[in-house]
This record gives structure tokens, sequence and C-alpha cells, in this order.
């Protein structure tokens, strides 16, 4: 239900935020979403890496750069600090999950595999 909702919340925010001008009418949206974000990660991370949304959210990451708006830009880089630390975990956790007899590590999903592309491009 919450991956749903958070979903369906994710699509509507990313659909009115697609350009600067929006960032600059709504920063109280840039804001919320933002904080929104990285609770999910902090406190449901597979809620966030399952997403059918995280493609948009990477877009609306890449149109906030070089926010002004105080408020929303320390919500958006905080986002960016831990999605940089989810990465590195889920990079790092992949490394260490290698089975000694067959050689072979725990396949990472598809969304985890683009998320950490999205900040390798």
């Amino acid at each position: 239900m919450f991956q749903e909702a958070f979903d369906m919340i994710a699509l509507r925010c990313c659909r009115l935020l697609t350009t600067k001008d929006d960032l600059v009418n709504y920063p109280n949206i840039v804001e919320d979403f933002f904080s929104l974000v990285r609770r999910v990660i902090e406190l449901r991370t597979n809620i966030f890496i399952n997403s059918q949304q995280l493609s948009a959210i990477c877009g609306l990451i890449v149109i906030c750069i070089g926010l002004d708006h105080p408020e929303s830009a320390k919500s958006y880089y905080n986002t960016i600090r831990d999605l940089l630390e989810l990465v590195h975990d889920r990079m790092k956790s992949q490394i260490h999950s290698v089975n000694p007899e067959t050689n072979q590590s725990k396949a990472l999903t598809q969304n985890e595999l683009n998320l950490i592309n999205f900040f390798l491009e």
C-alpha cells in the first residue's frame, strides 16, 4: 500500500516539477518531496528502490541541479547525499555477498543497477 502511495506522490511531483521555473514557483513542494524521498530511503529503502517512478525521480534530480531556494536546496542536497550513501552501500554489499563456494554474488535488481548507473554517468 505504501509503495503505491509513494509512487503516486512521486508521479504527481515529477509531472508538476518539469522545469527550473516550476522549482521556483513551487519551492515548498520541492522541499517536501525530497524530504519524503529521504524518509523513504531511511525507513523503507526497498520502497524507493522498487518505485516505478525511480527514473522520473532521477530526472527530477537532474532538473534540480543548481537549485537556489535555501530550504528546497537543503532538502535536495541532503537527498543526493543519502542516495550516494545508498548506492555505496548497495555496491559494497554486492562485493561482500560473494558465495565462496560458487564465487557468485547476489544479483542486484534492475532498479538498483539503474540507480547506480545514474550516478556513474
